[in-house]
């Protein structure tokens, strides 16, 4: 897979850019800047997904500690009620 997407896209593309301007060492920078813009709108999505999860998560903390307090005091009445 890995070897059909070098041979097939990644190469012609790179000899694309080495026509373009003599020098792979410029050539690979291009084809860096051509894969990151394509690239884009994964690492976007991935970036805005992350800023929520950063938003929500003291919110989550929180209700998570109200879960286990609630949980704690439920299972201290069940002991109680079976020791009675």
């Amino acid at each position: 897979m890995i070897g059909f997407i070098s041979e097939k896209l990644l190469i012609p593309i790179l000899d694309f850019f080495y026509g373009l301007v003599p020098s792979y060492g410029l050539a690979i920078v291009a084809l860096t800047v051509v894969i990151r813009i394509a690239l884009f709108p994964l690492s976007a999505g991935s970036i805005r997904s992350a800023r929520r999860m950063k938003i929500a998560q003291p919110v989550m903390q929180k209700r998570q500690a109200e879960i286990s307090l609630s949980l704690l005091v439920t299972q201290k009445n069940n002991k109680k009620n079976l020791e009675n």
